[in-house]
């Protein structure tokens, strides 16, 4: 902003400055000054970028992430997504989409989502409004019970899946997890439920059970199922937040039941071998989702954080999984961000699923936004969608 000078004497004599004119002159000056500092001011608030709040409250960007000289290298690339209510001709009457895992089945992705009891079969090309895409089985079942569905495991038969529902309440009062064996309809409509099992561990609620899974043949034989625990020390609350304590339960299936466990439906326990501690390397809040690979490369989400923890499963000379002695190494970790948008603000607020596509690809599902100004609006543009993302 530019400013004219003001003549503070009168014309005539400029050597003389009157009383009135000294008045003039410190009312001007005065004036000027005031005007100078506001047009500082105006520039200076213009120049900063807006504050805005944290899409995940209690979790905000790292700072420096995106001024980091390496952050093409610590940072996924965003290959293609798409809005899951986008994908199906037919919707069968569901407008909430809240993705909790993701697995890959020969060319089709396979989803879940802890409001849905549908199990969704998706092409991996991702066609929009298409009949290539299904929601098998109705969305709503038991009234208006959610389903919370969190873990989803492949099996050598492709119509064969492992459905982990996170943490329900059994009749003496504990919150157990529930394992669902299902298979799909030889016209691919629906699944029947083959078995079903109830964990031998325990949780505090339902809201921090076992947020992801994955399943492992053991070099005994035997198929092994991981639940990773959302909560750091398997714990709600501030034990539930302490970071750097992931925990994943490796548990086997036994079909020896009591007989009140016959009585309320179950063919199954879960029994708990032991359990593994997550590399402190994953210094996360919460632990959103799941992936193992056949060559023990782990892929580990965190929600809060918005961030990928790439690690190792030590497994046997064969590359099986060894129930007493296979751990995650400790010195192999790396943390990926899920990438930003140009504030470098957090766009990839609900991330819930995640399972490895091949060395370089992985693909990821979205829950929808939290409500009621819980995150920010940036949240929306990606909740409740499926990604596929390259690793840098």
């Amino acid at each position: 902003m530019s400013y004219q000078s003001v003549s503070t004497v009168p014309s005539g004599d400029v050597n003389t400055v009157t009383p009135t004119h000294a008045k003039k002159l410190t009312k001007f000056a005065l004036v000027g000054i005031g005007l100078f500092f506001a047009a500082r001011l105006i520039s200076s608030s213009s120049s900063s970028p807006p504050s805005s709040p944290s899409p995940n409250l209690e979790s905000q960007a790292p700072v420096n992430i995106c001024s980091n000289p390496s952050y093409s290298k610590t940072t996924l690339k965003l290959s293609h997504s798409q809005s899951l209510e986008a994908l199906f001709l037919e919707d069968k009457g569901e407008k909430k989409f809240e993705a909790s895992d993701v697995t890959l089945v020969d060319d089709k992705f396979y989803a879940i989502a802890d409001n849905s009891w549908s199990l969704y079969e998706i092409d991996q090309q991702l066609p929009t409004n298409s009949d290539k895409n299904i929601q098998l089985g109705p969305p709503r079942l038991h009234g208006k019970e959610d389903s919370g569905f969190e873990g989803l495991v492949e099996t050598s038969d492709p119509d064969v899946f492992y459905i982990m529902r996170e943490s329900v309440l059994s009749n003496n009062g504990e919150y157990h997890a529930v394992l669902l064996q299902v298979r799909i309809n030889d016209d691919r409509t629906d699944y029947n439920v083959e078995r079903t099992c109830e964990s031998e561990v325990t949780f505090d609620g339902d809201s921090k059970g076992f947020e992801g899974a994955a399943g492992l043949k053991g070099n005994d034989g035997q198929l092994y199922i991981l639940g990773l625990c959302e909560g750091n020390h398997c714990k709600e609350g501030d034990a539930g937040k302490d970071k750097g304590n992931g925990k994943v339960v490796i548990m086997q299936i036994n079909e020896e039941v009591s007989d009140e466990q016959k009585s309320l439906g179950f063919q199954c326990v879960l029994r708990t071998r032991r359990t593994m501690s997550v590399p402190e390397s994953a210094f996360f809040q919460d632990y959103s989702a799941l992936s193992i690979n056949e060559n023990g490369d782990v892929a580990i989400t965190s929600q809060e954080e918005s961030q990928l923890w790439i690690g190792k499963l030590k497994l046997d000379d064969d590359l099986l999984f060894d129930v007493e002695n296979s751990e995650f190494v400790e010195n192999i970790g790396t943390v990926l961000d899920f990438p930003r948008d140009t504030n470098c603000e957090i766009i990839f607020c609900n991330i819930e699923g995640i399972h490895w596509i091949n060395d370089e690809l992985l693909v990821a599902v979205s829950d929808k936004m939290k409500s009621g100004g819980k995150q920010d609006f940036r949240c929306l543009e990606y909740d409740q969608s499926i990604h596929v993302f390259i690793r840098p």
